[in-house]
């Protein structure tokens, strides 16, 4: 018994291909591949409407179950317009904002990353706090622009001190990089990366675990870490609390500042 076969053009001058067992594609199909083929024109309606926009029609092109999806708009809501599978998913990724490739691109100006569920988005939330606690307005915020941002936020306002290494720091005109990491039990640390380079100050928060609660704020200079990366460890090896810390100078030791960043810390996250 002969196969199902459609020999597809979309003029009647131009088969250029078959399609075989109602699914896989041939292209230039051959004399024996055209046989017992049923010859069948499509209509403008059967192709996608950007292939025809942008003049590259291919076997690709036509529209069937398995190759139809809705279109996405410009404001990421689907459309009745009915594209290919290769425009269909080019117009989600670029377009709905819960890709993941949007998710992804909406992190990527986030210099505080470290973000193990981008539900979460530990990042922002972390670069929220320090606009609350500092003054320091988010760039990403204002600009609505969330790559290839260079710097997190704008300079921290006048005025603005706190009690660093157990001394008075003015922070006033410092550009803060802002950086958090949750609790890794595994490595007993919280780890910061990606030093900072034109920025002046960097605000490390330590969060538990849990991601509830913050445990410890470190404000770094440049000149503190040269490295580019700092390891805070809370145990040692044996299980038992480090009575030294070897950052000691960049902590933040105000305990009423630490209440307040973590008031206005479950604010952010919606566990009050």
């Amino acid at each position: 018994m002969a196969k199902y076969k459609i020999c597809a053009a979309i003029d009647e001058n131009n088969p250029f291909w078959i399609v075989v067992d109602n699914g896989r594609f041939i292209r230039n199909p051959t004399k024996e591949d055209l046989k017992d083929a049923e010859f069948k024109v499509y209509s403008d309606d059967n192709i996608c409407p950007i292939c025809r926009e942008e003049n590259i029609i291919t076997d690709k092109s036509i529209l069937y179950p398995g190759n139809s999806f809705h279109n996405t708009d410009k404001d990421g809501k689907k459309i009745d317009e009915w594209v290919c599978k290769k425009h269909g998913e080019r117009n989600y990724k670029r377009y709905d904002p819960n890709s993941l490739e949007n998710i992804k691109k909406s992190m990527s100006g986030c210099r505080t990353g470290n973000i193990k569920d981008h539900s979460k988005i530990l990042g922002g939330n972390c670069e929220e706090l320090t606009s609350r606690l500092f003054g320091a307005r988010r760039l990403s915020v204002e600009y609505d622009k969330y790559s290839q941002l260079h710097f997190d936020h704008f300079p921290i306002p006048n005025g603005v001190s706190i009690v660093i290494g157990g001394k008075l720091v003015d922070l006033s005109g410092k550009i803060p990089q802002t950086k958090g990491r949750q609790y890794s039990p595994e490595y007993r640390w919280w780890i910061f990366s990606d030093m900072i380079q034109e920025c002046d100050v960097m605000i490390c928060y330590c969060i538990r675990e849990d991601g509830d609660y913050i445990e410890r704020i470190y404000i770094f200079s440049k000149d503190k870490i040269p490295s580019g990366h700092v390891g805070i460890f809370k145990y040692d090896p044996k299980g038992n609390l480090y009575k030294n810390d070897r950052y000691k100078d960049s902590r933040v030791t105000d305990e009423k500042f630490l209440e307040k960043a973590n008031k206005a810390w479950k604010e952010i996250i919606g566990r009050h």
